[in-house]
């Protein structure tokens, strides 16, 4: 049975759209083949920034070919008293497609019906796949879509090729001033093509040997993983992977190579949560952790290419992250050289709401209701709960967080322990905002939950 390959090429898709076109063209693709009524063994889809890709494994080559009765009017209506069709009988028939002598009377519950079998399906597939990839290609949602050149068609990235292939045959339809054919574009640098695929079955491999392109996500990020944790290995440390940052990653890249690099030892002052932050929010690259959990001086990164000169490619990273770091080193002295206080009168020249007044404002509104909530829960840390609420707040007006705002509350809980706070004060300023959503941790501690409860209140 035939083999059916669909790409559809594009600019650079943003990472975070790359996922769900995979698994919104399999659904509208399995839909559609469905509707049509064409079997097949299996669908496969991909993604890269560059292309969608679906693979359909032994697509029937035709419909299955079917009888089915269809009921029409009432006889009533269907037949004048003398016998002969009324126009409402002639008109059942021309929709049908079917002789009126074809035509009987069938009785039902309801009554008595005006009825016809005929024959459906039939359609080769080269037929029907034109009006299932258009369907599919058109259905498929962005956040925000695109016009380009002077084209009504709307899409996530302007689109630059179709291949379309059925066995050896080309499947043709245009859409969005785009021809289909047999040709595809590889790795924009290392094989760009453009190359003729022979067959269907045969997509994959020139896409790989040709084009240098590694079409499977989860191929991507095996290669990603498994090169990542042997050159962490040579400097004695592991990747310190995140999940939300790995799949951003996989589908930046269409031939991954992770490059380890290194910065200055001096910047292992910082707090693990800034370097990880400045490696991994402004870098897209991994930390390196010893088998501690103490963060070593080097980091993991990963590039598109194979770069001709390794050593150069890697300087780059290292200066961009340097910069980075020594913005970040500047910020954390100077917020080690300030106090709770200072940071409290800032606060009040920071509108929280117009009607609601400042910063400061809520963070005393915080502490007293933090303290009223540990008075009916358990007394004796109400001081603790005050004394929380009334500095939760006080790291947003930190250099730190006016840099890297994310670690808003981790920062605040990062100086209250410097500071000398208790350390139970400490994790509750620095758990304020948890759960921070659906997939989000809860408090650890007690003290964690009422400050988040009275803030969330508030």
């Amino acid at each position: 049975m035939p083999q059916f390959v669909l790409e559809i090429g594009t600019e650079e898709m943003p990472a975070r759209f790359v996922p769900a076109l995979s698994r919104e063209l399999a659904a509208l693709f399995a839909g559609g083949l469905k509707r049509e009524r064409l079997e097949y063994a299996a669908l496969h889809t991909f993604a890269t920034p560059r292309r969608i890709t679906a693979v359909v494994e032994e697509l029937a080559a035709m419909q299955p070919r079917e009888e089915e009765e269809v009921m029409g009017p009432p006889s009533r209506i269907a037949y004048t008293e003398d016998g002969a069709l009324t126009k409402a009988g002639q008109g059942f028939a021309k929709s049908q497609n079917v002789d009126e002598a074809s035509l009987y009377v069938k009785s039902t519950d309801k009554g008595e019906y005006l009825a016809c079998r005929k024959t459906v399906g039939g359609a080769q597939a080269v037929d029907i796949l034109p009006g299932v990839c258009t369907e599919a290609i058109g259905a498929l949602s962005f956040p925000k879509k695109m016009r380009w050149g002077t084209q009504e068609f709307a899409f996530g990235r302007p689109m630059r090729w179709l291949l379309a292939l059925l066995d050896n045959a080309v499947v043709p339809f245009t859409l969005g001033g785009v021809v289909s054919s047999r040709e595809t574009r590889g790795h924009r640098v290392m094989g760009p093509g453009p190359f003729a695929v022979a067959s269907a079955g045969e997509y994959r491999d020139t896409l790989r040997s040709k084009g240098r392109v590694v079409l499977n996500p989860e191929r991507r990020l095996d290669i990603i993983r498994t090169l990542g944790e042997a050159s962490a290995g040579e400097v004695g440390g592991s990747v310190v992977w995140k999940t939300s940052l790995m799949e951003e990653v996989v589908n930046l890249v269409e031939h991954p190579i992770p490059l380890l690099a290194d910065f200055d030892s001096a910047y292992l002052e910082l707090p693990r949560e800034v370097l990880l932050t400045s490696m991994e929010s402004h870098q897209k690259s991994f930390g390196i952790e010893d088998d501690k959990g103490q963060l070593k001086p080097h980091f993991l990164t990963v590039i598109n290419l194979e770069p001709e000169d390794e050593a150069l490619v890697r300087k780059g990273w290292e200066r961009v992250l340097k910069a980075r770091l020594e913005d970040a080193r500047f910020f954390w002295r100077a917020d080690l050289s300030r106090d709770f206080d200072h940071w409290l009168g800032k606060l009040d020249v920071v509108t929280f709401l117009a009607p609601l007044g400042s910063m400061g404002d809520k963070s005393r509104r915080i502490s007293r209701l933090a303290a009223w909530l540990a008075e009916q829960i358990k007394p004796e840390t109400s001081l603790d709960a005050a004394e929380a609420g009334l500095y939760a707040k006080c790291d947003l007006v930190s250099e730190m967080v006016g840099e890297f705002d994310s670690l808003q509350g981790v920062m605040g809980g990062i100086y209250a322990r410097k500071k000398g706070m208790k350390p139970e004060v400490a994790q509750a300023i620095a758990e304020q905002y948890l759960p921070a959503g659906p997939d989000s941790p809860t408090p650890d501690s007690p003290l964690g939950a009422v400050v988040s409860i009275a803030d969330k209140a508030d």
